[in-house]
């Protein structure tokens, strides 16, 4: 399967499990592995034939930084769905780390889920 690598987006987001974690935006680093056919878009040299990687990257921008979350779970679930919903992919592979956690003695915390397309 073929695949594509969005990787290292970073964005300001607003998570956390208290208010006052969630009103303080907090850097958080992303990637991306979307898994689909390429060979169309590799065959034609068409946009129109694979994924536009600005498109996915505005997408996350617009989710990430629209509003708050309470957990980085919340956060890979919804980008999942959306992607999977927008684009003909496969499956996503989807990582989140917050680079600022709770302590300063632990320099991410994060999280890695991996979601299929339900429907044919």
């Amino acid at each position: 399967m073929d695949r594509i690598l969005l990787q290292d987006i970073r964005f300001l987001i607003g998570v956390g499990v208290t208010e006052e974690e969630r009103s303080r935006p907090q850097l958080c680093r992303l990637d991306v592995i979307l898994k689909t056919d390429l060979s169309g878009a590799g065959a034609t040299g068409t946009l129109s034939q694979g994924v536009d990687y600005a498109v996915v990257f505005r997408l996350l921008e617009e989710l990430c930084t629209g509003r708050s979350f309470r957990l980085l779970e919340e956060i890979a679930h919804q980008a999942s769905q959306l992607l999977l919903d927008r684009f003909p992919l496969r499956a996503i592979t989807f990582r989140i780390r917050k680079l600022q956690p709770f302590t300063d003695k632990v320099g991410a915390v994060g999280i890695q889920i991996t979601r299929k397309r339900n429907k044919p």
